[in-house]
């Protein structure tokens, strides 16, 4: 019997390296990966991202596998991507109607056959009491998906059945993707 070799592995697909790390030589044909693998290649949690294009790619990954009454919510910096990943979201949540930021309107609400996607923006919220005028309960209670931009401004409304996002820009322009427990 043979001892394992390991090597470091980057694979990149669509700007996104899509995974990093150390794997033993019964991986060594790529071609043998699978979703049910826990080195799955297209995992977006810790990916390195590289441009917008890819950025909206993961959030189609994320988008694909979404249910009725999932919450993400997303915290980073500005141009961290949190609107591109969001685009893709959307669309990899089979909803084709165009994305933008909701900073002024507070709030968008994208439709499909199957499910409503409401997608907030904190940044300009002053309190939580703005929150509860527009009716945040009755979307956060819904069979809805629930995307909220700048989540960490009002952790406390935030269910705790949430997906947090910690989008990181990196030294060099690209960004990861961390799911934290919250901020």
């Amino acid at each position: 019997v043979g001892a394992s070799v390991y090597a470091e592995v980057f694979v990149e697909k669509n700007g996104i390296i899509v995974y990093k790390g150390m794997v033993d030589n019964s991986y060594s044909a790529l071609g043998q990966w699978s979703p049910a693998d826990k080195h799955y290649l297209y995992d977006i949690l810790n990916a390195i991202i590289n441009n917008e294009e890819a950025m909206v790619e993961a959030g189609k990954r994320a988008g694909s596998t979404t249910n009725p009454g999932d919450i993400y919510a997303l915290i980073g910096d500005l141009s961290a991507g949190k609107t591109h990943f969001t685009k893709g979201l959307v669309e990899g949540a089979g909803c084709e109607s165009p994305v933008t930021s909701p900073t002024f309107p507070l709030l968008h609400e994208y439709l499909n056959d199957n499910v409503s996607i409401y997608h907030f923006d904190f940044y300009r919220i002053n309190s939580v009491h703005e929150l509860i005028a527009i009716g945040w309960e009755d979307y956060i209670e819904s069979d809805g998906i629930c995307i909220i931009e700048w989540a960490d401004k009002f952790p406390e409304i935030i269910p705790k059945t949430a997906k947090w996002l910690q989008f990181n820009i990196e030294n060099d322009g690209s960004r990861i993707i961390h799911e934290i427990d919250g901020p």
